[in-house]
C-alpha cells in the first residue's frame, strides 16, 4: 500500500510538473507575439482548407468580408495553428477559424479599445488563462455558428449598454493580436504565484467557466 501510494503521489506530482511547465511556456511565448504571427497567402492543408471553406459559406452571406490567413506559431508541440480572419462592418466584428490537430474553432472578437472587448470563442480553451476584467471572454462549446454569435452578439449588447460604449472600427488585425496577447501575458504574470497555477488553470479553471455567458461588473 505505501509503495502503491507513492507511485501515485509520484505520478500527480509529474502531471502536476508537466501541466504548469506547458502553461508558463505558452505564456513565455506570449510574451513576443511578432516573432510566432505569421500572415501567409496560403496554406496547403486539406483540412484547414475545408474548415476555411465551410466557414466562409457561413460567414460571407451574413456581411463578414474576408481578410487573411495567417499562423500562430504558439503550440508547444512547435507545430502551427491555421487560421483565418473576416471582418464585418456592420457589427465591427471579426470572425476567426483556428485548425490544429484536426480540430476547428471558433472566435467572434468585438474590440472597444485596447483594454476593452468582447471574445466568444468555441473551446473551452479560451477559459483557460484568466485576462484583465475588461477583456470580457466566454465560450460555448456545443453552439453552432449561428448560436455562438447570437450568444456574441448578446454580450457585446450588455457591455455597451454598461459601458456605455461603441465598437472601435476596423483596426490592423494582427496589431490587435499583438496587443491582446501582451496585455493578457501582462496580467498573468502580474498574479502571486503564477508559475505554479497552470494546473489549476487548465483542470479547474477552463472547465469552471466554459458554457457560462460573461458577466459585466457595472451592468
Amino acid at each position: 500500500m505505501g509503495i502503491s501510494l507513492t507511485f501515485t503521489l509520484l505520478a500527480v506530482l509529474a502531471i502536476v510538473f508537466v501541466i504548469n511547465r506547458a502553461v508558463v511556456s505558452s505564456i513565455e511565448t506570449m510574451r513576443r507575439p511578432s516573432d510566432v504571427l505569421e500572415v501567409v497567402n496560403e496554406i496547403d492543408d486539406p483540412g484547414f482548407q475545408a474548415a476555411r471553406e465551410a466557414f466562409a459559406a457561413w460567414a460571407e452571406p451574413r456581411g463578414f468580408i474576408f481578410e487573411c490567413i495567417f499562423l500562430s506559431h504558439t503550440l508547444n508541440d512547435g507545430k502551427a495553428i491555421q487560421c483565418a480572419a473576416w471582418w464585418s462592418d456592420s457589427q465591427n466584428t471579426w470572425a476567426l477559424v483556428y485548425y490544429a490537430n484536426g480540430l476547428v474553432n471558433i472566435d467572434f472578437v468585438t474590440r472597444y479599445s485596447d483594454t476593452l472587448g468582447v471574445t466568444t470563442a468555441s473551446t473551452k480553451d479560451a477559459m483557460t488563462l484568466p485576462n484583465r476584467t475588461t477583456a470580457y471572454t466566454q465560450a460555448f462549446t456545443l453552439l453552432d455558428n449561428d448560436e455562438l454569435y447570437a450568444r456574441h452578439q448578446e454580450a457585446c449588447y450588455r457591455v455597451e449598454a454598461a459601458e456605455r460604449i461603441s465598437p472601435l472600427p476596423k483596426q490592423d488585425l494582427m496589431g490587435e493580436v499583438e496587443k491582446s496577447m501582451l496585455y493578457q501575458v501582462e496580467y498573468v504574470t502580474s498574479l502571486p504565484l503564477w508559475r505554479m497555477r497552470g494546473v489549476y488553470w487548465f483542470f479547474g479553471r477552463r472547465n469552471l467557466k466554459v458554457n457560462k455567458p460573461i458577466t459585466v461588473a457595472s451592468a
